[in-house]
């Protein structure tokens, strides 16, 4: 597998971020955070980083979202009982779809790099993101 893009290593780039704290029940038997409770940290921080956007003034049981893809990158491991930083940022916006970039910290070491797709849906199809949705999106884009 390629390495990641290195420009997406950098913390700065990312307009948002938030701490998760670890848990022991987190752990595998060498003592490691395992990587599904990694990506339940990701996906706190990842409902999380959509609430702090508001768009539309909306609640999280208000937006017709779902994940279609999400592709994890595991850089380090990471341990107990250091919080994990998530910095967060979209990278796309697209007509039915938002592609959020997030780097997972530990101690400053980058232990994850996540690209998730997420799309609006109505009645279990893709539909135009709404205006004030897409709008709300847009200041938390990922900088240059």
């Amino acid at each position: 597998m390629p390495k990641p893009d290195a420009a997406l290593l950098d913390p700065a780039r990312y307009v948002h971020t938030c701490s998760i704290p670890t848990r022991y029940g987190d752990l595998d038997p060498n003592r490691h955070i395992n990587n599904v409770g990694l990506i339940r940290i990701l996906e706190d921080a990842r409902l999380r980083f959509i609430l702090d956007c508001k768009p539309d003034g909306g609640t999280l049981y208000d937006w017709q979202i779902m994940t279609a893809s999400l592709a994890t990158e595991f850089l380090g491991q990471s341990y107990y009982p250091d919080p994990m930083d998530v910095k967060a940022a979209f990278s796309h916006i697209g007509n039915s779809s938002f592609t959020m970039v997030q780097l997972a910290l530990q101690q400053g070491r980058p232990v994850a790099l996540v690209t998730t797709v997420i799309v609006w849906v109505v009645k279990d199809r893709p539909t135009a993101i709404p205006e004030a949705f897409r709008a709300a999106l847009e200041p938390y884009m990922l900088q240059p």
